[in-house]
């Protein structure tokens, strides 16, 4: 992981610093910087560690090595940087995330290739005429049950006059040879639709 490359915020970030501030180290030429505009962290943390320790005394502001500048001033303890061991650290975490990041990505090439996989038997069983779509089903089973709604429909004028002067047993029979011949009609269209 020593290729490990940040952009400007980030290691403006991983330096307490603004990016303006980052910006004018390397214009000075204090800390190095990739030719597309990145960071090495850990090159450019050192350049920065290196930098920070540089002792200056400029205007009687306070040095930043601790020892009193000409004015008696000392420098607070200046602000905790990200150290060699921080920066292992967050290896070792960048790494973990990036092992949970591919693990992610398997698992959806995974997924991607079972869909793929259904989608392709799925087409195949359409071809061969063991599927059927569901618009085609829709649409033959709604002819077949205006067919059967018609015939139904038509029922009791067909039979009234057949039923005239009829006993009760003939009746039955009547409607029930109309009736069973309208659903005979119905499973065959039904079989057809199968076929």
């Amino acid at each position: 992981m020593d290729d490990c490359t940040v952009g400007l915020n980030e290691m403006a970030r991983q330096c307490g610093v603004s990016h303006m501030t980052i910006l004018r180290a390397v214009e000075r030429g204090e800390m190095p910087r990739n030719a597309d505009g990145t960071f090495n962290l850990m090159e450019a943390l050192t350049a920065w560690e290196k930098r920070q320790n540089k002792p200056y005394n400029r205007g009687g502001r306070p040095r930043k090595d601790g020892k009193p500048n000409k004015a008696g001033q000392v420098s607070p303890q200046p602000r905790q940087k990200a150290s060699i061991e921080h920066i292992a650290e967050l290896r070792k975490i960048e790494q973990m995330g990036a092992k949970a990041v591919n693990d992610g990505i398997k698992r959806a090439q995974l997924a991607e290739l079972t869909y793929r996989g259904k989608l392709t038997r799925l087409e195949y069983l359409h071809r061969k005429g063991e599927l059927l779509l569901k618009v085609d089903v829709e649409e033959r089973a709604g002819a077949i049950a205006s067919k059967s709604l018609a015939k139904l429909n038509a029922l009791p004028p067909r039979i009234s006059g057949m039923c005239e002067g009829r006993t009760e047993k003939e009746i039955e029979a009547t409607i029930t040879a109309e009736l069973t011949g309208i659903i005979e009609d119905l499973e065959a269209d039904i079989k057809k639709m199968f076929a």
